[in-house]
């Protein structure tokens, strides 16, 4: 058994020093059979924080599916998030069942501020994204040209 915050857990698997699996037994007496599966999931990451090494979790996941196997067992996928972008490639897994709660995947901490805030406008876009397009359609015309 591992303290993992505010109750134990009994596995974590790391991979380069990250935990990417983290396992405990259903705590009974804590969880209540009213709550959702979110609530559930935001509880876990509230009580592994200390494993997980993230601050403020509920504010850095978004469940992004809910379902539930033949065997009983639901599974919650997650993006984490930062400052309220997708972290690309951040998807994890939230698996609860009436004896464990298991949490796959890596998670992002970032410790380093950074700038969310585009440093091209829009029109600059656009305008960059039409010439691009226009450049190749300019080009495929004239390889089809060859071949005609």
């Amino acid at each position: 058994m591992l303290k993992g915050g505010l109750q134990q857990v009994d596995k974590v698997i790391r991979s380069n020093g990250k935990p990417v699996y983290i396992e405990r037994k259903t705590n009974p007496s804590k969880s209540d059979p009213d709550s959702s599966p979110a609530e559930k999931l935001s509880r876990f990451l509230e009580e592994t924080r200390i494993i997980s090494g993230t601050i403020n979790p509920k504010e850095h996941f978004a469940i992004t599916q809910i379902n539930e196997d033949r065997n009983g067992i639901t599974h919650l996928k997650t993006i984490q998030r930062y400052k309220e972008i997708d972290i690309y490639g951040s998807e994890a897994t939230f698996h609860l069942s009436a004896q464990k709660e298991r949490f796959t995947g890596l998670f992002h901490n970032i410790e380093n501020e950074i700038n969310t805030v585009p440093v091209i406008s829009s029109a600059s876009a656009i305008t960059t994204g039409n010439l691009s397009m226009s450049l190749k359609c300019t080009l495929a015309l004239r390889i089809m040209q060859e071949y005609i």
